[in-house]
């Protein structure tokens, strides 16, 4: 199978959770060379509280990791098996339709 770009739909504020969750799999299983990348886009937000400013980070996309990944057998089985998921959706076939 060659590598292809997944939206994985997560709970809302577990998206580095997830992503930790995707790499801690493939390194127990020895499988880093099926990931491309795995982004959880976010941007920084000026808080301002008790008179005080705070920088924090915020997803831009909340309850989505976007992973380019290579899923074939064994590596999909375990991907799909991470309890955090709630779906899994290729990018190209939501792009299609």
């Amino acid at each position: 199978m060659a590598f292809q770009w997944y939206a994985i739909q997560v709970y809302s504020g577990s998206e580095q959770a997830v992503k930790r969750g995707i790499e801690s799999i493939a390194k127990e299983y020895k499988l880093e060379d099926k990931i491309a990348s795995i982004i959880v886009p976010t941007e920084e937000v000026i808080e301002v509280k008790n008179g005080e400013k705070k920088i924090t980070e915020r997803s831009l996309y909340p309850g989505y990791v976007f992973a380019n990944l290579d899923l074939d057998t064994v590596y999909g089985i375990k991907f799909k098996d991470y309890q955090k998921f709630q779906d899994l959706l290729e990018r190209e076939k939501t792009l299609h339709h």
